[in-house]
């Protein structure tokens, strides 16, 4: 897995900021899937950081949306500043330690999962769900919808 981070600071006037930011914010999110958020101090009035993350399979396809990222940003606004970082992330399998890649509810539990004394139970006696399952919710008879 591959993980694509940067950081744009832009100049705007404090009248302006919010309209600039969200329209920023609007057209990379219309165009491409990656996640982004205000990172600097909302208080400024001269400047605003943004941050952005992509996540993807390959350096490549990484690093060409989040070129496509900044000409967006450059198109809509003055950059005095950018940074970005690509990361390979665990590149040893599922977990990165060789451990389980997958489990399947019909399978033994994995090593070293609900070994525990109270097996199945988590702090508080309350049930564990496996991994990569929500946990059931339990309606009080109370709550439960009564039929009409």
């Amino acid at each position: 897995m591959v993980v694509g981070i940067a950081r744009v600071r832009l100049m705007v006037t404090a009248l302006e900021k919010r309209a600039v930011v969200r329209r920023v914010k609007d057209k990379v999110l219309a165009r491409h899937h990656v996640s982004v958020a205000e990172v600097g101090d909302p208080e400024r009035g001269e400047t605003a950081e943004l941050g952005f993350a992509v996540v993807g399979l390959d350096r490549g396809v990484v690093d060409s949306v989040l070129d496509r990222v900044m000409a967006i940003v450059e198109a809509e606004a003055k950059v005095v500043a950018d940074d970005r970082d690509v990361v390979h992330f665990g590149d040893g399998g599922a977990l990165g330690d060789g451990g389980v890649a997958h489990w399947e509810p019909s399978e033994p539990s994995p090593p070293g999962f609900g070994q525990s004394a109270g097996a199945g139970r988590g702090a508080g006696g309350r049930e564990r769900s496996a991994p990569g399952r929500r946990p059931m919710l339990h309606v009080g008879s109370h709550l439960k919808r009564k039929p009409r």
